[in-house]
């Protein structure tokens, strides 16, 4: 799958490291793979990201 900003992929925060503006989010999704992507501190904010959160299906 091509990955963009309008997909959604499903799968529980393992960790979430910010440093400044900036926020590395670590998603494991149910097969056991990990997706890890920087964002901006404020979308983790605004987003109610923390570790061991899992989006309703």
């Amino acid at each position: 799958m091509t990955l963009s900003a309008r997909n959604s992929l499903h799968g529980t925060v393992t960790s979430i490291r910010t440093d400044g503006l900036a926020a590395e989010v670590t998603i494991e999704l149910g097969d056991g793979q990990q997706v890890t992507s920087v964002i901006t501190a404020t979308s983790v904010d605004r987003l109610g990201s923390k570790r061991g959160w899992r989006p309703p299906p």
